[in-house]
Formats: structure tokens, C-alpha cells, sequence
């Protein structure tokens, strides 16, 4: 079923839901908004408010210093696209979901393909890891054993993307837990300098300033747990201390 057209000017809405992705751990849905475009859509219940809080303030941030990502942005499900299939209700709930563009064509980038510098040059790589380390998302994980290293490749257009924010911001994190990242110390063979820290600590110092604005744009309804922001913001100031990035190797 595809919805109407919304005319109000806010948010895009969502006017059809197409179909589950099955590739990933999320499964989440691709839709079409009343913009024309297609998303992957994530959407409570089947992601906690958490994690749609950490998929967002990590995408901001992530676009912010540079990193390539999709271009995604909140949408509304309205209630009427959902109320009579009920298996959709138990997946999707009415109201603001996240939602990134849909990259016809990309798919996970492999084993070969991160290591290739001509896809992803090393100085990219040096800032996957520092910023992934900084939002605590040990989720980006690939040796030549496999991984879920959430980078997809679109190999028409030569173009790589971060994708898949959600497990950010890990109040459990351990630095063991970045073994094997895609970029972990034991998966590459560079290791970062004095003005490799100097220049990353930089672009977080010049990002921190959009922290709250990022905030004032997270969806209310999103917000559930009280302590989850400030654990937030503690945790990406902590990009300004020495401690932080004499721990980065």
C-alpha cells in the first residue's frame, strides 16, 4: 500500500514499506518517503529508543568530521500505513523512525577490499578507528576470518560508506573489544604518530561545538532512558582529554 503524499513541509513521511532487508543484524525495512527516495528504514520496537538515539548522534557526528555516509535524516510512519497489517505493527511503530538512503548496488565491503588504499586511503582509516573508538562502537569488526564490518562498497561508483550506528556509545565497552575492529592494532600494518593524534583530536575539538544541536534535534519520543544523553556527552568529551588519545595505538 503506498500513502498519500505529505504536504505540511516537515519531516518526510512514510508512504510504503517495501520489504525487509535480511542482510545485517538490524533486518531493518526499505521504504519510499514522500520525497521520492528510498530509505532503510529503523524503527521501534524492533530497535530499542537507545539505539535510535545512539544511530543518530553517531551518524551526525560521523558526517560532521568527515566520514562518508548515506545521507539519512528522521522520518514519521504514520499510523495509517501500519494499522491494518499486523505484522508490520509488531515491527515498525507509528511516529519518528531513522532513516538512511538507500545505496542501490553497494554490499559489504570485504576483507580485501578494506585494506585496498585506493577504496579507503589510509589516512580514512586512521579516522574510522579514532572515531569509533570515541563513540565507543566496537561494531565495525572484519579480519580474514570474517566480521560484521558495517562499510558498505558501491563498486559503480567507487564510494565506500559507514553504515549502522546503533551499538555506539556502549556503556560497556572495553578497549579489548576493539581487537577486531577493521582497523584494530592487530588487523593493519600502520600505527598512529604524535600529529596523526595532534590532527584527529583536532577534528573531534572542532565537531564537539555540534553536540548540542545534535541533541535538540534527537525526537522526543526517542528519549527514554534519562541517563543515556548525559553518558553521551561525558563520553564524547572525553575526545579533549590526553588519556583518550594516549590510549590510541
Amino acid at each position: 500500500m503506498e500513502l498519500p503524499k505529505n504536504n505540511d513541509g516537515a519531516i518526510p513521511h512514510v508512504i510504503e514499506i517495501i520489504r525487509r532487508i535480511n542482510e545485517g543484524s538490524t533486518q531493518p525495512f526499505l521504504c519510499k518517503c514522500d520525497d521520492g527516495k528510498l530509505y532503510v528504514l529503523k524503527s521501534k520496537p524492533s530497535m530499542p529508543p537507545k539505539n535510535l538515539v545512539a544511530e543518530f548522534v553517531a551518524g551526525c557526528l560521523a558526517s560532521d568530521i568527515g566520514l562518508p555516509l548515506p545521507d539519512f535524516k528522521v522520518v514519521f510512519v504514520p499510523e495509517e500505513l501500519i494499522e491494518y497489517t499486523p505484522e508490520l505493527k509488531r515491527e515498525i511503530s507509528t511516529g519518528h523512525a531513522f532513516a538512511s538512503q538507500y545505496i542501490d548496488g553497494a554490499v559489504a565491503l570485504t576483507f580485501i577490499q578494506s585494506r585496498n588504499e585506493a577504496i579507503i586511503p589510509i589516512e580514512q582509516q586512521k579516522l574510522i578507528y579514532a572515531f569509533d573508538r570515541w563513540v565507543l562502537n566496537a561494531d565495525r569488526t572484519l579480519t580474514d576470518k570474517g566480521g560484521n564490518v558495517n562499510i558498505i562498497y558501491d563498486v559503480g561508483n567507487d564510494k565506500y560508506y559507514l553504515i549502522d550506528h546503533n551499538l555506539s556509545f556502549d556503556q560497556n565497552a572495553e578497549p579489548d573489544d576493539f581487537l577486531v575492529h577493521v582497523y584494530g592494532p592487530g588487523n593493519r600494518k600502520w600505527q598512529y604518530d604524535l600529529v596523526d593524534r595532534v590532527e584527529y583530536r583536532q577534528k573531534v575539538v572542532d565537531v564537539l561545538c555540534n553536540v548540542p544541536a545534535i541533541f535538540g534535534d534527537v525526537p522526543v519520543d526517542w528519549v527514554v532512558d534519562d541517563d543515556f544523553l548525559p553518558f553521551v556527552n561525558g563520553t564524547l568529551e572525553k575526545g579533549d582529554h590526553d588519556e583518550f588519545w594516549s590510549a590510541i595505538a
